[in-house]
């Protein structure tokens, strides 16, 4: 019963804007506002299932690929990775992704204005500095997208919006999965906040992008959730085909 309080907390603050705080002395607690943040969102997804975060972590990515916008994406799903091996505190791990980011980054044009950033991370998760780099990660985001402002490039500062909530529903969908059937209403609630969060980072991209098969990939998929099922396993294949190498 508690574990569901509170994820209706956090659903309730994802559609509505409003501020609840969860939780007594012996519970961390939540604050749920309209932008709930990826941290925030796992926390939660992990209180409830009590995720093994290790299982989830995925391969490397492949070399960027021409296509920035599919670039972008996977450099969202990255970002969304540097917050789920957060939650296991796997320094190697982190450090490896954090390569990953670097070189997703420069191919996408911000390299050298995020590059500071990343290489201070990478020292945290050496030393095992948690709690600073916590605050990092959603900075590194938050970075991104203002130096892809300054590059009158918000589109893809969407896309990697797009991508992070991309790989958090895919991570959500996988614990969901394995769970057990007494938290199963929990996790529904949170699946469909991400689900939630996905849909509007997805709104947010130009007609300009329109024609992205990935995009339009997508959109179908999030079309069909409500009434299929199946179309959940849908985003993992989705997230493998962008991770697949161009041929």
């Amino acid at each position: 019963m508690k574990n569901r309080i509170f994820c209706q907390i956090l659903a309730l603050g994802l559609l509505c804007g409003l501020r609840a705080v969860c939780g007594q002395e012996s519970t961390p607690a939540l604050i749920a506002a309209k932008k709930t943040s990826p941290a925030e969102f796992l926390d939660a997804l992990g209180k409830t299932a009590k995720a093994r975060w290790r299982l989830y972590f995925r391969p490397p990515p492949p070399t960027p690929p021409v296509d920035r916008a599919k670039a972008a994406l996977i450099l969202g799903s990255l970002v969304a990775e540097s917050h789920l091996i957060w939650q296991a505190t796997d320094s190697q791990q982190f450090r490896n992704n954090n390569q990953d980011l670097v070189t997703y980054c420069r191919m996408i044009g911000v390299g050298d204005g995020i590059m500071p950033r990343l290489m201070a991370q990478g020292k945290m998760a050496e030393m095992e500095q948690w709690k600073e780099l916590r605050t990092e990660i959603s900075l590194t985001q938050d970075e991104m997208s203002r130096l892809l402002h300054e590059m009158q490039d918000d589109d893809l500062s969407h896309l990697i919006d797009t991508g992070l909530w991309l790989r958090v529903l895919e991570v959500c969908n996988s614990i969901a999965a394995e769970a057990p059937t007494e938290i199963a209403p929990d996790l529904r609630l949170t699946t469909q906040s991400a689900t939630n969060e996905l849909r509007e980072h997805l709104s947010a991209v130009s007609a300009n992008l329109s024609d992205c098969k990935y995009l339009q990939q997508l959109r179908n998929i999030l079309d069909a959730l409500p009434k299929d099922p199946k179309a959940n396993e849908s985003i993992q294949t989705m997230m493998q085909s962008l991770l697949d190498k161009e041929k």
